[in-house]
């Protein structure tokens, strides 16, 4: 392990100066279930000698409902939304990927801040979060800015954080009456394993049943996290049904070959992303398969 200089914060603006002062040599830590392994490994980008600790600061930790929108402080971990009474009643979706990262321990230490940051492929809580619209709010001495998390990540395993800033929240609008959602994480074992895939959907019906909002996003099968946006727009008008279903699973897979190639894992994961879009989608829309 590399020598590193350890800075415990006491507030807010205290990190802020601090990253100000150290800029891309300096790293937040919170959790620290990815940063540390990193550190061990010798992989830590840009150089970074400084950590700064941020795990004891209240300003950074919190659910909170405004107006329509739902508020998260990044230093919030998993287990706190996994086991919150507001999330399950405004977004039960977050809840159910929270409650998939990693074993207990994970989730009493690992953060959603983190979650987003470190820009893995496979973390579970992104792909619900795209699905549900939500921005990333970053805060620097010079000011402060939203992201939406849908643009976050500009390649693998980047996130569009800059020297001097830090995460500070994720907001989102709630999922209101007539919503309907769904997550799915495949992983290879039963539990505290890493996503082999991982799928979220967010999807509304009018009363007649014809779609007319539908969002869809997919973990660990293209370069970053993303949407289906020709999917998402090939249903929108359209009533759920049978076949539907099997030509959005189709076109999901079709799309991840389009924009991600055939690797050594497609033969896999092509059949696997046909069935595992159309069935979540069914459940979104309240359907039986």
């Amino acid at each position: 392990m590399v020598d590193m200089e350890f800075l415990a914060a006491k507030n807010k603006n205290e990190v802020l100066s601090l990253l100000d002062k150290y800029g891309s040599k300096a790293r937040p830590v919170a959790g620290g279930t990815d940063l540390m392994i990193g550190i061990r490994e010798g992989r830590l980008p840009g150089g970074a000698h400084a950590l700064i600790d941020i795990s004891r600061i209240p300003e950074l930790s919190y659910i909170k409902k405004e107006g329509t929108w739902l508020r998260i402080g990044a230093g919030t971990t998993h287990a706190q939304i996994a086991a919150s009474e507001l999330v399950l009643h405004e977004s039960l979706i977050l809840q159910d990927a929270s409650a998939s990262v990693g074993s207990p321990q994970i989730r009493n230490r690992g953060t959603i801040g983190g979650n987003i940051v470190t820009a893995a492929q496979c973390a579970d809580t992104v792909p619900a979060l795209m699905v549900l619209d939500a921005c990333v709010v970053l805060e620097s001495v010079a000011g402060r800015r939203e992201v939406p998390i849908v643009d976050f990540f500009p390649g693998p395993k980047k996130s569009d954080v800059h020297p001097g800033e830090l995460v500070t929240e994720i907001r989102f609008p709630s999922i209101v009456d007539g919503y309907g959602a769904s997550f799915e994480k495949l992983i290879r074992r039963k539990a505290v394993a890493k996503s082999r895939l991982n799928f979220a959907v967010v999807a509304l019906q009018d009363a007649s049943g014809m779609i007319q909002e539908m969002r869809l996003a997919i973990g660990s099968a293209l370069p970053t996290t993303s949407r289906f946006p020709t999917v998402e727009q090939m249903l929108i008008g359209k009533r759920g049904d049978e076949g539907l279903l099997k030509e959005a699973g189709l076109a999901a897979a079709a799309y991840m070959i389009e924009k991600g190639g055939i690797r050594w894992s497609t033969d896999y994961k092509k059949p696997v992303v046909e069935k595992l879009v159309s069935r979540n989608i069914a459940r979104a829309l309240a359907l039986e398969e």
